[in-house]
């Protein structure tokens, strides 16, 4: 009972630190969007409610800004009014005074908002007002002001200034039972404008105007809002908050003053945060300011914060369910794992070790079983040897780097030339007539050919023959001929011996096609002799006999291979083979261009597969052609191949969606006049070098050649299929220079047009 309670524990606590940990990778990301919306939410609040308090402040400073307009109006009336000029000219005419005071009162009926209007004459320091006529100092003892004395109040009226604004000020009235009333105090200079005036008109504005138009502003309790003038006084304000006197709302109402015509601030002062919004009129350069207090905002964001937070917490515990069950069932594997290590090694599971631990410790026994195997492997040197060479018959390396790599030192093989070849030295009569065993011959002459050249030799399936793999520094046939004549020369101290040598190659993987040349060269010893060298180039055996279609299959092929269509690689092999076929080749060439298909084939592979090709199926290397009958048998054993490989390739990588829509555009646009790199560039919003080389990076061939043979196959599938003119068939494709274009096509066929037409037509009525 202890160990299962031990077992289970282990196994859970596994369980439960992955599912730990894919929730604390969920939890940042919902950390994140919690902080990313709180703080979007709250600037969008704040815009929104910063435009919603701009646009009241606007709608008061406009109703404001038109009265003042029209008291401006009411002045410029009252300096064009005759009545008014006359009894200011004569201020002793009691009839024109009595006559003023009555235009004064219309004045007052007409404009809802003016309480009172007097006019202060300079020259006779008298008062017309609406009820009656008084001497400055009656009257300033009949209209007293809480805030404003009477020395201040002569200077404005003594003045020279053309416009004073007393803000709003407790106004007490009469000299007996008074009533008090608040007003905002005009003074203008009368005439309007003039430096000298004769005059002063004093407007009283009820202040209860201006608080109304406020208070359509205010929403909420705590709130407030008031008028500044540019002077940075209050000209009227809803309520006196203590912060509107303090040092902090004064720092910022002045700076204010100094900003944009809108906007919003935040004032700091002892006892709590209000937020300021403002709106500056530009006819008067008042400022119309509404303060809210900072909590009640935080309320409305609390509860966007509480419905994010709601919002946020059901998704991390959803997130957390879904986690917890695909864990769950993520961790069968590894209980089937866990059931693997018990089979295989029942030992893995003693201890405190869980799944993940048992399964190393069972991956470390076995690695270092397979280094002990791998010891005694390396002590059988030649063997080694052997197998290394063999890949290189069988095309296993595609790169120079893998040619010379460690593995290849300890063994003792070493190939730094740039050119590779393989020749074939037969010893019949020495291995039949003298029983020399042949790993005896192979070590001689091994022996004789390294003191001059990198060389190898491997034992071949003929008990009567050696091959030899070489790398030389040079291509030309004359210098790779004079060194094995040479080695043929040192090897007669064995005994007599043919050689038979394929071509020169560049690349690593055409070293199979070289053996194949070589064995090809050795039969013609039937016709040239033996105890000889024989140049598979003498043979008459060559590429110029191939068909003149097969270049350009092998490169459709190619194609299909990089972008793993299936279907178009099967439909490129029936043509191959269908040639092949067909051709009247003999059987060494059939067999070369059979080489030449599975390279393409296995090249193409390897860079699909993340194993080498070989190993997806052992008989497709170069030396597996002999093991086919019939080349029917080799295409049903390239078309499983090649199912095997591309399909799981294209499971494992995704499509390039990319190159097969550059392949669909050439095949719709190659062959117009107007086709070219730059708008094929234009098209897939690239540039044209970068077009190039992508294009160069996927296919192996640049734009131009590739479109070059689309225009070739066609131009040959027509002169094949059609009787048409081969001037109009040469349009079709898009050229219009017809010697041009029949020199290049004779560079690719070997013919003109016309006797290529002539060519297929007749092996047709053949």
């Amino acid at each position: 009972m202890k160990r299962m309670w031990a077992m289970n524990s282990r196994k859970s606590s596994l369980l439960y630190k992955y599912v730990l940990f894919y929730i604390i990778v969920l939890l940042i990301p919902i950390v994140v969007v919690w902080f990313t919306s709180y703080n979007y939410f709250t600037q969008v609040l704040k815009e929104e409610l910063t435009l919603e308090e701009v646009n009241r402040l606007t709608h008061v400073k406009d109703s404001v800004d038109e009265r003042n307009s029209n008291l401006l109006r009411v002045m410029s009336n009252l300096s064009l009014n005759r009545v008014i000029s006359a009894a200011l000219q004569a201020p002793e005419d009691k009839f024109q005074i009595l006559t003023a005071q009555l235009e004064l009162k219309n004045y007052i009926a007409n404009y809802d908002f003016i309480n009172e209007v007097s006019i202060y004459i300079k020259n006779s320091h008298q008062v017309m007002t609406s009820v009656g006529e008084y001497s400055i100092d009656l009257y300033s003892d009949i209209y007293r002001y809480s805030n404003w004395d009477k020395v201040s109040f002569y200077q404005i009226l003594n003045g020279t200034e053309p416009q004073y604004i007393h803000p709003a000020d407790t106004l007490t009235f009469g000299t007996g039972e008074s009533s008090n009333k608040r007003v905002i105090t005009y003074v203008f200079s009368y005439p309007t404008n003039s430096t000298y005036p004769v005059a002063k008109v004093i407007f009283h504005v009820d202040e209860d105007k201006l608080v109304y138009l406020l208070k359509n502003t205010i929403s909420r309790t705590g709130e407030t809002a008031l008028i500044i003038d540019q002077q940075g006084r209050i000209i009227t304000s809803l309520q006196d908050a203590p912060y509107i006197s303090s040092e902090p709302f004064i720092q910022i109402s002045n700076s204010i003053s100094n900003q944009a015509s809108m906007g919003s601030q935040i004032i700091e002062t002892s006892n709590s945060r209000q937020l300021v919004f403002y709106v500056r009129s530009n006819v008067t350069g008042w400022l119309y300011i509404r303060i809210v207090p900072y909590m009640q905002i935080m309320e409305k964001l609390g509860g966007i914060k509480y419905s994010i937070l709601v919002a946020l917490l059901i998704t991390f515990c959803v997130g957390a369910l879904i986690i917890y069950f695909l864990t769950k069932i993520s961790y069968n594997p590894i209980k089937q794992i866990k059931e693997l290590v018990r089979t295989l090694e029942p030992n893995a599971l003693n201890g405190n070790r869980n799944e993940i631990e048992s399964a190393k410790y069972l991956l470390l026994n076995l690695a270092e079983r397979n280094s002990h195997l791998n010891d005694e492997i390396i002590h059988n040197r030649q063997a080694q040897r052997d197998i290394y060479l063999q890949g290189l018959l069988k095309g296993q390396f595609d790169r120079f780097d893998e040619l010379n790599n460690k593995s290849a030192d300890e063994i003792g093989i070493k190939l730094t030339g740039p050119y590779f070849s393989a020749a074939i030295f037969h010893f019949s009569k020495l291995v039949d007539d003298e029983h020399i065993p042949l790993h005896r011959l192979k070590g001689m002459l091994e022996q004789v050919i390294q003191h001059a050249e990198e060389g190898y030799c491997i034992e071949s399936l003929d008990r009567h023959a050696v091959i030899l793999v070489m790398s030389l520094s040079e291509s030309t046939e004359s210098n790779y001929r004079n060194k094995l004549s040479n080695f043929h020369s040192n090897s007669q101290i064995l005994g007599p011996c043919t050689v038979g040598a394929g071509n020169v190659y560049s690349t690593i993987r055409d070293l199979g096609k070289s053996y194949i040349e070589a064995l090809s060269s050795l039969d013609y010893s039937f016709i040239k002799g033996k105890n000889q060298v024989i140049m598979f180039s003498h043979t008459g055996l060559n590429e110029d006999n191939y068909p003149i279609n097969m270049k350009a299959l092998m490169e459709n092929l190619r194609m299909a291979l990089k972008l793993s269509d299936v279907s178009q690689i099967a439909d490129c092999l029936d043509k191959l083979i269908d040639t092949l076929k067909t051709a009247n080749m003999s059987l060494v060439a059939v067999k070369l261009l059979c080489f030449d298909i599975i390279n393409v084939i296995v090249g193409e592979g390897n860079k699909k597969s993340v194993e080498p090709a070989s190993k997806w199926n052992p008989h497709m290397d170069m030396i597996s052609i002999a093991n086919y009958e019939t080349i029917d048998e080799l295409s049903v054993a390239l078309r499983s191949y090649c199912l095997n490989l591309f399909v799981d390739s294209r499971k494992e990588s995704s499509c390039n969606d990319q190159l097969t829509s550059m392949l669909t555009y050439i095949g719709e646009n190659c062959f117009t006049f107007e086709f070219s790199i730059q708008n094929m560039a234009q098209h897939f919003n690239m540039s044209p070098s970068r077009l190039s080389h992508y294009f160069k990076d996927q296919t192996g061939q640049n734009i131009i050649d590739y479109v070059t043979l689309q225009k070739m196959e066609t131009v040959q599938s027509m002169l094949r299929d059609s009787d048409e003119h081969v001037k109009n068939i040469i349009e079709k494709v898009g050229f219009s220079d017809v010697s041009s274009f029949s020199r290049k096509f004779k560079s690719i066929t070997g013919l003109t047009p016309g006797k290529y037409r002539q060519l297929h037509q007749r092996k047709a009525v053949e």
